[in-house]
């Protein structure tokens, strides 16, 4: 009989989760994505280390919450080599993705990462500035906003 009531239990918790999993839909989330090659010159190097700086330390509290994630991505390792069809990828880029109740609703190639290689402060503000046009333009609008600098 004890028995009996604990699965009664258990399978009443697991439907009660089963439904509040369902009714809560996963919050829209923007991605960030460096995609690199294995071989990686210094400069390569130095877009991936400017590209956390810009997002790690401009988006603090979205990037803590999950809001905004960052993945560093390898797109010679088999698992991961879709992306570059995926994403029209010729190169080393920065990858915007807009997610929304877990599917990719929109995304942008950062294309002018390597006009702004050389000034390190002007690249940070360009990806911080992508990210909050990109966050205004994908139905973020509830999202706190930061005043940038314009290049």
């Amino acid at each position: 009989m004890k028995r009996q009531i604990t699965f009664i239990l258990i399978l009443f918790i697991t439907q009660c989760a089963s439904v509040a999993a369902y009714s809560n839909p996963l919050p829209e989330t923007l991605r960030v994505y460096y995609f690199h090659r294995t071989h990686r010159c210094p400069s390569c190097l130095l877009l991936e280390d400017l590209t956390k700086e810009a997002v790690i330390s401009g988006f603090d509290s979205e990037f803590k919450t999950g809001r905004i994630t960052l993945s560093i991505i390898n797109i010679d390792e088999p698992a991961y080599a879709h992306f570059e069809k995926d994403y029209s990828l010729e190169f080393q880029s920065i990858i915007l993705s807009s997610v929304e109740n877990g599917k990719e609703t929109s995304w942008k190639n950062l294309t002018r990462v390597w006009d702004y290689l050389d000034d390190e402060e002007t690249l940070i503000k360009y990806i911080r500035n992508e990210i909050d046009l990109f966050k205004k333009k994908n139905r973020c609008p509830k999202w706190p906003t930061k005043k940038r600098l314009s290049l």
